[in-house]
Formats: C-alpha cells, sequence, structure tokens
C-alpha cells in the first residue's frame, strides 16, 4: 500500500464523522459532501506527516469550510437585498411551519413592535458582524468544538449576568478553548437563537415559545469573536432596544 493510498484510508476512516459535522451546520447533504471533498483536498496539499491529530485537524478544516460557505450565502443575500421575491418563496405554506419557525416569527413581530432598528454602526461593518455571528450560531447549533474554535478569538471573553448562568459557573470565562467547550456542554439552546439588532449592533436572542429568555451581545474584532455577553435579568432586557431587521 503506497504512503497515499493509507492516508485515504485514514481519510475514509473519519468521512462519515466529517460529514455530521457539515450536515449540522451547512443543512444540506450536498454541500455537507463538498465540504468533505474540499477538505480531502487540502489533506493531499498538506505534509500529513506533520498531523498529531487528523480527526481534530479534518474536523477543523470541515469547520472552516463550512463557515465560509455559510458566509458566502450571508453574502448573497446581502446581494439580492431590495429584489422583490415572490410572494410563494417568502410564505412558501402560510400559517404552517415548524415550531422554531413559529418562535421566530413571534420574537419578530414583538422586536419590531418595540423598536424600527437603527443600526449603530455603518453597513459594512454591520454587514460583516452578522457573517461572523451567523457563523456563530452555526457553530453552537452543530456543537463541534472545533466548529466553534473556528470563528473565536483565542483570548476571548464571555461575561454573563447572573440570570444568565447556572449556578456554579463563574460570571467571566476567558479563552477560546474555554469558552468554546461550555457552548458545546450549556449551548443546547442555540436551535432557538435568532440574529437580531441588540442596541444597534448584531446579536443574538434566545426566545423559545416567542419568550425572550436571554439576549448576546458580541465584541467581533478582525472577524472573530472577541468577546460576548450574555443578558436575562429581566430589568437589563427590558432596556434593550431589540429589532430583527432581516428575512
Amino acid at each position: 500500500m503506497t504512503e497515499h493510498d493509507a492516508l485515504a484510508e485514514r481519510f475514509q476512516g473519519q468521512r462519515g464523522h466529517l460529514q455530521a459535522v457539515a450536515y449540522r451546520m451547512l443543512g444540506s447533504l450536498s454541500e455537507a459532501e463538498d465540504a468533505v471533498q474540499e477538505a480531502w483536498l487540502r489533506l493531499e496539499r498538506t505534509d500529513a506527516g506533520g498531523v498529531q491529530n487528523l480527526a481534530a485537524w479534518l474536523t477543523t478544516v470541515v469547520s472552516r469550510v463550512c463557515l465560509d460557505l455559510l458566509r458566502s450565502r450571508a453574502a448573497r443575500r446581502e446581494d439580492l437585498a431590495g429584489h422583490q421575491v415572490p410572494e410563494e418563496i417568502r410564505n412558501p405554506a402560510r400559517g404552517v411551519g415548524d415550531p422554531e419557525q413559529v418562535t421566530t416569527k413571534k420574537l419578530a413581530s414583538r422586536a419590531r413592535q418595540r423598536v424600527r432598528g437603527t443600526p449603530a454602526v455603518p453597513s459594512a461593518e454591520l454587514a460583516r458582524s452578522r457573517r461572523v455571528v451567523e457563523a456563530f450560531l452555526a457553530a453552537s447549533r452543530a456543537g463541534d468544538v472545533d466548529a466553534v474554535l473556528a470563528v473565536l478569538a483565542p483570548d476571548v471573553v464571555r461575561v454573563g449576568d447572573r440570570a444568565a448562568l447556572p449556578a456554579g459557573r463563574a460570571a467571566e470565562l476567558r479563552g477560546a478553548r474555554a469558552v468554546a467547550e461550555e457552548i458545546v456542554v450549556f449551548g443546547r439552546n442555540a436551535r432557538f437563537a435568532e440574529l437580531a439588532l441588540v442596541n444597534g449592533a448584531v446579536g443574538m436572542l434566545v426566545a423559545p415559545g416567542g419568550r425572550l429568555l436571554t439576549a448576546l451581545t458580541f465584541t467581533i474584532k478582525n472577524d472573530q469573536i472577541a468577546g460576548y455577553e450574555l443578558i436575562a435579568d429581566p430589568g437589563r432586557l427590558r432596556q434593550l432596544d431589540l429589532a430583527v431587521p432581516w428575512p
């Protein structure tokens, strides 16, 4: 067996896991397969002898490829902004939808009643921030440490008020690895989260059943999340300006 054949065999042993990671992030089987294939092409161009943990290396590569695809999706949506979307596409089954979509619609309606939503930052910066936060949300939903690490700055800081954190969790957590592992363990509510404007900047809201539980605000530097805050205290939530300006 040649060295290349041996590497291909090792890759095949990871294919199922890699496809699962990619599918959880992208929600598309064909795109997930493309992401896995791209990981193989990158592996072929790499000195595999220097890769100590092939499974972790491949997971990181696939996660980053998926994040690039998600950013590309966001960019395409921005390019289409302002174009009239047919009613049958915007509302393919009016009145019918899964619980998460219904949650999102209630939240959007409630937020728009409170505030029209004026961005506090230039539109170009807002678009970049949106892509980063979308990638963070997708990685959190995937529940994969390496996928989350790909969007965090190495010295990221997570802070949270007492109402946002279970007993025993520190109000402040530092370092990408510690933050990513916490997200994987405690981030199950990510499936209820949606992007929103929070005080005029890109943030997230967690509102299962249309009831706002937590808001997240982000500090973004160099297209990575340098910090974020979890806000769940009812008094603080009431003071936030919230809007859901995107379809």
